[in-house]
């Protein structure tokens, strides 16, 4: 049996992890703990195979007077649950990182892209991934994942966008867009083989193909029982909603390099 702690259960992925590992009886045992108060600190990590640290700031809007809890919680509190836990003799710790570490709204994500995050998030995510990484070795496996825009029932962030416009647009635009995304599913997925047999390094899990705004909005509205017309003629309109910051990101091509096996393959 594999034993996975999981650090921040009230996040959406640590949640549906935890619940997609149920699937499973007798393979797994899953515990949680949260980094809200003290508490961890007096735990024994001793128990546990694995720590997946799914806590984090995120999907708020950004001030300048966050950056102390954007730091505390995505970095400061990540590497402390990880040298405690490597001290206790855990031998893996996977990291839920993000692709806002590389600061890109539009573009091809390649192995030797160098990270340039623009916010406080993707910065904060990235100072973790850098201490983290200096304390793997051979005896302690430090998984950092960067996933794309998740989606799923229930999923909050862009995502909980999208669902929106689907639910009040009659009709949108046809316009055509690459997106890496992956499925809370299929991370899930991806986060259990991690935690089998998952060795040190950056991974970028990935859909087997790439998304299309427009089409996921389309997609997303039929889900709800609607029919959701896309006309070629709205397409100068999102042409200028790309001006704007908020446009690039909701529209642009952003996607990782294509792999023969996402789930798999990483950058180092």
């Amino acid at each position: 049996m594999t034993r996975v702690l999981v650090v921040g259960p009230h996040s959406y992925i640590g949640g549906r992890f935890r619940q997609y590992l149920s699937n499973f009886p007798g393979q797994y045992q899953t515990d949680a703990a949260s980094v809200r108060t003290d508490a961890w600190r007096a735990g024994d990590f001793s128990q546990y195979d694995c720590i997946l640290y799914a806590a984090g700031i995120v999907h708020r809007r950004e001030k300048p007077e966050d950056a102390m809890i954007y730091d505390r919680v995505n970095h400061v509190l990540a590497v402390a649950v990880a040298e405690k836990a490597k001290a206790e003799g855990v031998k893996q710790f996977i990291y839920l990182s993000s692709a806002s570490v590389y600061g890109l709204t539009e573009g091809v994500i390649r192995r030797d892209t160098p990270p340039n995050p623009k916010g406080l998030y993707g910065k904060s995510k990235l100072r973790a991934e850098q201490a983290l990484r200096g304390l793997s070795d051979s005896g302690f496996e430090v998984i950092i994942i960067r996933p794309p825009m998740v989606y799923g029932p229930d999923c909050p962030g862009n995502y909980r966008a999208l669902i929106k416009l689907a639910k009040i647009l009659p009709f949108f635009a046809d316009y055509v867009n690459r997106r890496s995304v992956i499925s809370i599913d299929r991370l899930s997925s991806f986060l259990r083989k991690m935690a089998e047999e998952g060795k040190s390094g950056i991974y970028f899990p990935q859909d087997s193909e790439y998304g299309c705004t427009c089409q996921m909005i389309r997609q997303i509205a039929l889900a709800h029982g609607k029919k959701l017309p896309l006309f070629r003629f709205l397409n100068p309109f999102i042409q200028l909603l790309k001006m704007t910051p908020p446009g690039r990101k909701a529209f642009g091509t952003l996607i990782y390099e294509e792999l023969k096996d996402p789930l798999v393959e990483r950058f180092s």
